[in-house]
């Protein structure tokens, strides 16, 4: 059928001013023509095909630029789950004195240039599959947004025969999708948990925060040195290589000690300089902004530009005009991410 495209003017605080629609030329090509617009306008054009939505980067135009060309990339659709694979995924360990509690963070990517929407063939299916250990309880789903540090509830994440899926596609491209699963376990001075990995996973990266409690490294792990930080210490252990279908163990002894710092503020405070000494990458600067974000840690030295920030506001936006998130949470995220914004356009006028 004919593919529509959507256009959408934002003003400076990002509310939509201005919504047209096109049909598509023959050669793929729209044309929107306006007049006598503000220079404070943002634009972007979206167009659904074959039932996904795909949108173009944001633009502007101004007396010495009258004319915007935002293309848009539209892929096609896979069920083929092969070249799904986790980049890195972390994981944080928290002890109270009868309960462990796990934050696992995958950072995913989907290698092919296809639409990954699920072996199913349908994404209410399930598209990322993932599992937990047997006996996990307390199970909390977020999703990471734009540049990776800032969350909302992943209230579309299923349960399925063999573990949890997400229900929204995965688009071509590294880091298509950040998901942070968090669960808690008993814990009585020993507990091994194991759960299966789906995807060929290149790094998996743990932290153990010094209270106590050893890991055993017979399962595979690679012991990589503790670091003394503000409030306590921590030692890293890191799995690399591991193919789709591993099983990922951890064996844990001993009682951890009471009182002092909360293991989890411990891990969060100093969770970037933690996450980049494991792996020297440019993508993890983001996700320890996100563990820090996740536990609700002021993070003052906000580092995201301008057009990151727009980015995310258009996907937050996407998501719930699509159902995908509630009206509350909603809000919350585009307040905070308005705020940031604000601070930045602030900041430059400033300047």
């Amino acid at each position: 059928g004919e593919a529509t495209a959507l256009l959408r003017a934002f003003t400076s605080d990002l509310n939509i001013t201005l919504t047209m629609s096109q049909t598509l030329n023959a050669d793929g090509f729209y044309l929107f023509e306006l007049n006598d617009v503000p220079q404070d306008w943002f634009f972007r054009v979206s167009l659904t095909h074959d039932d996904v939505e795909f949108g173009s980067d944001f633009g502007q135009v101004t007396f010495d630029q009258p004319e915007l060309d935002l293309p848009v990339t539209v892929y096609d659709k896979t069920s083929d789950p092969s070249r799904i694979t986790v980049q890195q995924m972390h994981a944080f360990l928290d002890f109270s004195e009868d309960q462990l509690t796990v934050s696992e963070l995958y950072v995913v990517s989907n290698e092919d240039n296809t639409v990954f929407i699920g072996e199913s063939g349908d994404p209410a299916g399930g598209t990322f599959e993932f599992t937990v250990p047997d006996g996990a309880d307390q199970l909390i789903f977020q999703r990471g947004f734009g540049s990776i540090d800032s969350f909302i509830p992943a209230t579309e994440i299923i349960e399925t025969e063999s573990g949890w899926a997400d229900t929204l596609p995965l688009r071509p491209g590294p880091g298509s999708l950040t998901l942070l699963v968090q669960y808690s376990l008993p814990y009585d001075g020993e507990v091994g948990l194991s759960h299966p990995l789906n995807y060929a996973t290149f790094s998996v990266n743990l932290v153990l925060p010094e209270v106590g409690v050893t890991l055993d490294e017979s399962s595979g792990w690679v012991n990589g040195g503790t670091q003394a930080m503000e409030g306590g210490s921590v030692t890293s252990y890191q799995q690399l290589a591991l193919p789709a279908g591993s099983e990922l163990v951890l064996n844990l002894e001993g009682q951890p000690r009471a009182g002092g710092t909360s293991t989890t503020n411990l891990v969060s405070d100093n969770a970037l300089e933690l996450v980049i000494g494991f792996v020297a990458a440019l993508l993890v600067a983001g996700i320890a902004a996100v563990v820090i974000r996740r536990w609700q840690l002021d993070s003052g030295d906000e580092t995201l530009d301008r057009d990151e920030l727009l980015q995310e506001i258009a996907e937050l936006d996407d998501a719930y005009e699509a159902g995908e998130i509630s009206e509350a949470d909603y809000h919350l995220e585009r307040e905070a991410m308005l705020a940031d914004l604000k601070a930045i356009w602030e900041t430059d006028s400033n300047e």
